[in-house]
């Protein structure tokens, strides 16, 4: 699908980048961004190679071809819905956002031009934006795992086991105050301490309620027979 262009002294002040929406969303998200009074721009993935300056017709971007190896032509990829913003205020990107999960078009990759990334291509975007994703996917994983680990009676747990447990969720904690995209190697190994502690808190509800069940209660032995 190739991008439909206008002239940079067309290019209305908001607009919307739309890159690789399914059909369907991609026309509910036009729909939505037209009736707020923005503009849409459609990319496929053969304008992956292109910069959003280029893409939303902005002066000193000229469209370009792909010059490098046919077998790594980002064209040919198949790429995740993105949305880049330009020209709108904060308080109305909250309102056009609002509007598209409305209208049922949101997308997880969502993106606001700006100086520094006009410049980019459309495939160093979603690059960029996979790698920020998986940062706050991990993110939320860490607040799901620290919850279950401590909903758990720490008093189940060996002495060796309830430190390991605290050491885990000292990490994650300190990781969630300040992350950054140089820690994802670090929130891998929070999030596996994190699990291996969960792991051991519900082996020992398991111990426990085993040990639990076999105990006789008391007065409840037969007599024996004579």
């Amino acid at each position: 699908m190739k991008a439909h262009m206008r002239k940079a002294s067309q290019q209305p002040r908001e607009t919307a980048l739309l890159f690789c929406l399914e059909a369907e969303k991609g026309e509910r998200a036009r729909q939505a961004l037209e009736n707020f009074g923005a503009k849409t721009v459609l990319a496929g993935p053969a304008d992956a190679v292109q910069t959003l300056g280029a893409l939303l017709c902005m002066d000193g971007f000229p469209r370009h071809e792909y010059e490098g190896d046919p077998d790594q032509d980002p064209g040919q990829k198949s790429w995740e819905e993105a949305i880049v913003f330009s020209g709108f205020e904060n308080s109305r990107l909250n309102a056009v956002l609002s509007r598209l999960r409305s209208a049922g078009a949101s997308v997880d990759y969502k993106a606001v031009l700006t100086v520094n990334n006009q410049g980019w291509t459309m495939a160093h975007l979603m690059g960029e934006l996979a790698r920020e994703h998986s940062i706050f996917s991990k993110l939320d994983q860490m607040r799901s795992l620290m919850r279950q680990l401590l909903s758990r009676d720490p008093k189940k747990l060996s002495e060796q086991d309830r430190k390991e447990a605290a050491e885990a969720i000292a990490r994650a904690s300190a990781i969630m105050k300040k992350p950054s995209a140089s820690q994802e190697d670090e929130m891998d190994m929070a999030i596996a301490a994190l699990q291996r502690s969960i792991a051991m808190a519900m082996a020992a509800d398991i111990t426990g309620s085993a040990g639990a069940a076999a105990e006789p209660a008391q007065g409840s032995e037969e007599p024996e027979q004579e």
